[in-house]
């Protein structure tokens, strides 16, 4: 045993050998238990395992030197001064000049790398998963499992009518903060990589197609699609060859309740199982949660390609560094925890040994590249696959990036770690969340440097700081501190909100429309049909690159990132609410809306946010119309009052006419009422001095047409006077009755000679006065009268001195006047209020008074 152990314990590495092994060595050699059947030491097994392991990594250069450099350290045999002294001066070595622990970043991404991740989002047809270290990647609907691209494809080979009923909804099958194992499928260019996401798979037979069948053991975890459903369980495909799942339905009752709304597991939904019993080609499998956290595989691999993400493992500490730990996993592969996957409020210098013993969590894997690398976490909420704490220990009931969306402000964030690219802080009042900021994201200017002892970022150094997205892999928060970012007030498209008022100034002019800029990072667009309530023949002239201009947010896409805009003023300027969701319409509601379709039997209107409804044709207009087409045209705003609404089958039916007829039925009310307030003794006391009126106004007219020996309208001569019976006053003239069915108009030019402002006070209705009759419209059956003495005595001259002249086809020029033409009123009856009172209220009118056409009212103007 002495001869044995002087073997091992004089050793002599090379100076490429890994210090670790000797300082292991060193610490633990006297804690071995001595004894055994074997001819070897336990720490020789070690050393013997941790060189075939090492044999795996290295390239054939370092292998072949160690190989030659083993025969050299057996040949020499230091007494134990010397070996103390040279165990000594290994451990004085810094450890960072022999382990390289880093990030994971986008340039060492490859084809075929699994990750550990967790949905952030959920779109119809792609999931949106957070990665490690800040990266995210997309899984589209056909890359989720082999099953459920069976069924697309059916569907897809159906009726297109039946598409959208069948089609499976990823918000059924996936929930946000959900964990899964996920591999890289296609990587952008590096030069792309802002516009083209990371294309990632769940399909199990894609992630797991590399483990062997031997290494699917209990306490392993994998990821899994349901192949089919029984009446005991359902059956998985963990995609490893030659074995199949199964999972009983009482291991899958507790997830169905927490996560699956009380549902059924479908056909191609994808879950995470933990392997508890194993027979020849089956393995009975669980979903519980709580079973698949505190799992550990304790097992070693066979090989190294069945180490999968998400592996709740043990492994050694081989290195201590400022920015992390290397280990060696199940005492045959190299591994290593980065800083920030290590919690912030411990010292990892301090808090970690060498040979310490540590459970971690496999957060990736890069096994198909000649450098491999396996990385772990041993944060609390990644080693349960759970949510991180927020205060007090207290969990989330909300996603954490829900509680702090994009966009929103923290205070008094304090720099704990400082590295040549980056800066991570704490965040006041939270426990497991951390803050992150990259270097481009510190100030506008940019930063050449960062120092964790030196300058604005040094460590312990507070700052403000906006929230740009959260990733629940990392448990971080990244954060930017830009001046200019802080000041914006929109960060991100869904803080913008339906029907509010935005400044945005014009970026460029396309066939669609024109592109707005409302903030650094966000842009819209203006439709064409929505630049102006009239359409614009040249769009360019009035959008002029740089002009600001203020808009109504018309819809907000949050998952195309998009937003349309409008500048019509009849939308921008509504007093009516805005219609944006149809589950807040009720009949009777009025709101404006833009035709966006003209049909045979009707038009479509389209609203806020895309709620749209559909207008009979009867409903367009009072008139009957035979092509809508004619009278409306697309674009053109219109009110509208809602007659029925189907919010869950999104349908509503509208009116452009309703208000109109409900402001006529309220006015007839109104007068009803009023009429009916009235006592009754007073309303026949009216009604007999009306009648009484009447009965007058009626001699009077009659006696008057026998005077005038006129009968009709044809009997009335230009250049002749009459008497005219006065029947109205308005502020356009005077209307005179020449008999019951012919009248006159006078208008104030024609009233007097001399210019009298107070004209109105000469003039009373029910009074006969002599009128000349200056200007016949045959055709309108139109009268024009003069008032003027010295019209009227000048036609009396001419009749004395025989010289009198009619002309009955000639016509003469009507005379302008200065005051502008107005409907005719009702004839005011003897200055008597009540009499007044009547007239208005009453439908049936008590004088007939004459009508005037509007064109001849524009004429003198």
């Amino acid at each position: 045993m002495a001869k044995r152990k002087n073997s091992t314990t004089t050793t002599t590495p090379t100076p490429t050998a890994d210090a670790t092994a000797v300082t292991i060595s060193a610490n633990t050699e006297e804690n071995f238990v001595r004894g055994g059947a074997s001819t070897l030491t336990p720490l020789e097994h070690r050393e013997i395992a941790n060189q075939a392991a090492k044999d795996l990594f290295d390239t054939g250069k370092t292998a072949s030197a160690s190989i030659d450099a083993e025969p050299a350290k057996k040949k020499r045999k230091p007494n134990k001064k010397q070996k103390t002294a040279e165990v000594s001066t290994k451990t004085e070595k810094p450890k960072s000049d022999k382990v390289h622990i880093e990030q994971l970043t986008f340039k060492k991404l490859t084809v075929g790398t699994c990750l550990l991740g967790c949905i952030s989002r959920i779109n119809e047809l792609e999931l949106f998963v957070s990665l490690p270290h800040q990266l995210v990647g997309v899984i589209p609907i056909t890359e989720v499992s082999d099953a459920l691209s069976d069924i697309i494809q059916r569907i897809a080979d159906e009726d297109e009518d039946e598409e959208e009923s069948k089609m499976p909804k990823l918000n059924d099958l996936f929930h946000v903060g959900q964990w899964i194992r996920c591999k890289i499928i296609s990587l952008p260019a590096v030069e792309e990589k802002s516009k083209k996401p990371i294309e990632l798979s769940l399909k199990p037979n894609t992630v797991n197609e590399d483990m062997v069948k031997v290494d699917v053991t209990p306490g392993v975890t994998l990821g899994a699609s349901v192949k089919s459903v029984e009446d005991h369980g359902y059956v998985l495909d963990l995609g490893v060859k030659d074995l199949t799942g199964f999972l009983p339905k009482k291991e899958a009752k507790a997830y169905i309740e927490k996560y699956n709304r009380d549902e059924e597991l479908a056909v191609g939904q994808y879950v995470e199982c933990l392997v508890e019993k194993k027979n020849n080609r089956t393995v009975h499998v669980t979903i519980d949660r709580s079973k698949i956290a505190s799992s550990v595989v304790e097992d070693p691999f066979s090989r190294i390609t069945s180490i999968l993400p998400g592996q709740r493992v043990s492994g050694v500490v081989e290195a201590v560094q400022a920015n992390g730990l290397a280990l060696k996993m199940m005492g045959l592969y190299s591994s290593t925890i980065d800083a920030s996957h290590i919690p912030s409020n411990m010292d990892i210098e301090s808090s970690f040994k060498l040979g310490q013993k540590v459970v971690f969590r496999t957060l990736f894997t890069i096994l198909n590249t000649e450098e491999k690398a396996i990385g772990g976490s041993i944060l609390a909420h990644a080693l349960d696959l759970d949510v991180p704490t927020l205060a007090n220990g207290v969990k989330s009931d909300k996603f954490v990036g829900d509680v702090f969306p994009a966009g929103s402000f923290l205070e008094n964030t304090k720099v704990y770690r400082v590295s040549n690219s980056s800066v991570w802080v704490t965040l006041d009042g939270l426990d497991s969340i951390t803050g992150y900021v990259h270097i481009s994201r510190l100030a506008d200017e940019r930063v050449p440097s960062l120092s964790a002892t030196a300058g604005d970022y040094r460590i312990g150094t507070t700052h403000r700081a906006r929230v740009l997205s959260y990733n629940p892999v990392d448990a971080m928060l990244v954060l930017t501190l830009q001046p200019s970012v802080l000041a914006e007030k929109y960060l991100r498209v869904t803080d913008i909100e339906v029907g509010s008022m935005v400044e945005g100034v014009v970026e460029k002019i396309i066939p669609a429309g024109v592109i707005l800029k409302l903030s650094k990072s966000i842009s819209a667009l203006v439709p064409a049909a929505h630049l102006a309530d009239v359409k614009l023949s040249h769009p360019e002239y009035k959008f002029k690159v740089g002009k600001k201009f203020q808009c109504r947010v018309l819809k907000v896409d949050g998952e195309r990132q998009k937003i349309i805009l409008t500048l019509k003023k009849s939308l921008i300027n509504s007093e009516f609410p805005i219609f944006q969701n149809m589950a807040d319409c009720h009949v009777g509601d009025i709101s404006h809306g833009v035709i966006t379709a003209i049909k045979n039997n009707g038009c479509i209107i389209g609203y806020y946010n895309g709620v749209s409804a559909f207008v009979p044709g009867g409903e367009m207009t009072e008139a009957h119309v035979p092509n809508l087409g004619t009278v409306f045209h697309v674009g053109q705003t219109v009110k509208t009052t809602v007659l029925s609404v189907d919010a869950e089958k999104n349908k509503m039916i509208v009116s452009c006419i309703a208000h109109k007829k409900k402001k006529e039925e309220k006015k007839k009310e109104e007068k009803k009422s009023k009429k009916d307030q009235k006592p009754e003794k007073q309303a026949k006391k009216k009604e007999e001095k009306g009648k009484k009126k009447n009965d007058k106004h009626v001699k009077v007219l009659k006696a008057l047409g026998k005077k005038n020996g006129l009968s009709e309208f044809s009997d009335v001569r230009r250049g002749v006077c009459y008497q005219g019976y006065i029947s109205n006053i308005t502020d356009a003239g005077v209307f005179l009755q020449l008999n019951k069915t012919i009248s006159a108009r006078v208008k104030i030019g024609n009233l007097n000679d001399e210019f009298v402002k107070d004209w109105k006070s000469l003039y009373q209705v029910g009074n006969t006065v002599q009128t000349r009759i200056i200007h016949i419209d045959r055709e309108s059956k139109r009268l024009e009268a003069s008032l003027k003495k010295s019209v009227i005595e000048r036609k009396e001259e001419a009749k004395k001195s025989g010289k009198e002249e009619v002309s009955e086809d000639e016509d003469e020029e009507m005379p302008e006047v200065d005051d502008e033409d107005e409907d005719e009123e009702m004839p005011e009856a003897d200055d008597k209020e009540e009499e007044q009172e009547e007239q208005e209220e009453e439908s049936d009118e008590e004088e007939e008074v004459p009508e005037e056409d509007d064109d001849d009212e524009e004429e003198e103007d």
